[in-house]
């Protein structure tokens, strides 16, 4: 019979346990800030495309960490507005995907 486990008190309750910290649960809530494969995915592109709307300064961006290897964010609110502007990705030609 295989074993089944059952979360002891202080896991039900949310925290971990020693029952000092909570424990971080899944939420499907969605970002405000978006990284560059999202905005891909989001905006039907690839990764270059969204790097090349950066770098043009089409789209706004920030890093975080300041250093420049920090990821870079992009605002959730900014795509919706490019979207919104009628951006559409290339669908034949050389920068079709």
């Amino acid at each position: 019979m295989p074993q089944t486990l059952t979360p002891t008190r202080g896991e039900a309750s949310g925290h971990n346990r020693h029952g000092r910290y909570p424990v971080k649960k899944e939420t499907q809530i969605e970002p405000d800030w978006l990284d560059v494969p999202q905005v891909a995915a989001i905006t039907s592109t690839s990764n270059d495309t969204v790097r090349r709307l950066l770098r043009d300064g089409v789209l706004p961006y920030s890093k975080p960490g300041g250093k420049p290897k920090s990821r870079i964010r992009i605002r959730r609110a900014d795509v919706d507005a490019l979207m919104a502007a009628g951006y559409t990705p290339a669908t034949s030609g050389p920068l079709a995907r």
